[in-house]
């Protein structure tokens, strides 16, 4: 009995450094990208202590969705405005790519923190869910 306890205890501190980072994924709106920099960091640091098969995924799928959001908001932007200005590329595909990016990235979150309620996995290597 006091190892199904023992269990049931590491697996609701695993869930909790979950909500956690989604939490903090979710505040990085007003916080410029700084919480969600707190979030991956975490997120590498308990990758290998997150090992209920449920959780387990989110990880990942965590670390994925920030790398995913940072090449969104930053590189994307950088690379347009390189184009721009070696073959005159027009800037304004610049604003729709970034606003996809910001619904890509809320759409992750948010379907990741309803699979992580429901004690469900998600796909950590799928680019959509």
């Amino acid at each position: 009995m006091d190892n199904s306890l023992a269990n049931a205890s590491e697996r609701d501190k695993q869930r909790n450094f979950l909500y956690l980072i989604y939490g903090l994924y979710v505040v990085t709106i007003f916080t410029a990208g700084l919480a969600a920099l707190i979030g991956v960091i975490i997120a590498y640091a308990k990758r290998d202590s997150v090992t209920d098969e449920n959780y387990s995924t989110h990880i990942p799928y965590l670390i994925r969705t920030f790398w995913g959001s940072l090449f969104g908001f930053v590189g994307v932007p950088i690379l347009l405005m390189f184009l721009s200005y070696v073959v005159e590329f027009p800037l304004f595909f610049l604003y729709p790519l970034v606003g996809l990016t910001g619904l890509w990235y809320l759409f992750r979150v948010i379907f990741g923190l309803v699979r992580l309620i429901d004690n469900r996995a998600v796909n950590p290597y799928g680019w959509l869910a």
